[in-house]
């Protein structure tokens, strides 16, 4: 398992809480929860604890936190993915809610003790092929409407695209030689941009957020330099600024 994937994982849990509960907060409309059953003022005061745990889980990347901090940050934004994915199923987004529920439970799967025992495969890979899975098996079994959009036209078309990308995706290591692992690693997100382009005209964030986070993701994970984020153990936020240069610490001579 790299680190490399982990800290992908968890940046990705954290801006989809961040994303959500800025969105729930500021244009709550967009979402067309009401099947949830959770009031709109419920709904505002989930979206600030999402904004907050996720901008708390996003302090980890930059700052040295202890062990125990850092899991009770990470165990929190696994309760609150695992709340938004049946808040969202319950609501009929259930490809959506999958994606939630499926970060958090692979998230959840990082943090436990046994860890190192249990999750030997590359957790990000194993999170999009699981939702990947989830998303097929309810797309075959489904009619074509789907919250209140007609799929007929293109539930076919996302079928197959799944099932291509996740056969690639998957077995692109027995398949493929490694130099084009690096190619069918990220082809995955072929079915979720089409999903994006099919539900941009309904201006749905419900729709949106899950499916373009994980397009996000899946081009740039592994390119993000981790390492050079985090600040040094000694460096204090603010103290760089004021390291002045000694010319500038002269003083100033007017005529």
């Amino acid at each position: 398992m790299k680190p490399s994937s982990e800290n992908d994982l968890h940046s990705l849990a954290s801006w989809i809480l961040g994303i959500t509960g800025t969105s729930l907060l500021l244009i709550p409309f967009r979402f067309n929860l009401v099947g949830s059953g959770v009031p709109a003022w419920g709904l505002s005061i989930l979206g600030l604890c999402c904004y907050v745990v996720a901008l708390s889980n996003q302090f980890l990347f930059v700052l040295r936190s202890s062990q125990k901090r850092a899991i009770f940050y990470r165990s929190v934004s696994v309760l609150f993915l695992i709340v938004l994915g049946i808040i969202f199923i319950r609501a009929g987004y259930f490809i959506e809610g999958f994606i939630y529920a499926f970060v958090g439970v692979m998230q959840l799967a990082l943090i436990v003790p046994l860890k190192k025992q249990s999750m030997q495969a590359d957790p990000l890979n194993v999170t999009f092929a699981l939702i990947g899975v989830s998303s097929v098996i309810y797309l075959a079994i489904s009619g074509s409407q789907y919250t209140q959009v007609d799929l007929t036209s293109y539930e076919a078309i996302l079928i197959t695209i799944f099932l291509v990308t996740l056969f690639l995706g998957i077995f692109r290591k027995i398949i493929f030689s490694d130099k084009f692992d690096a190619i069918f690693s990220r082809i995955q997100f072929l079915p979720w941009l089409v999903w994006c382009l099919v539900f941009i005209p309904t201006v749905s964030a419900a729709h949106l957020i899950g499916p373009a986070l994980l397009v996000t993701t899946m081009l740039v994970s592994r390119y993000t330099p981790w390492n050079r984020l985090r600040l040094p153990e000694n460096d204090i936020l603010g103290s760089r600024p004021s390291k002045l240069s000694p010319r500038w610490k002269q003083p100033c001579s007017y005529s």
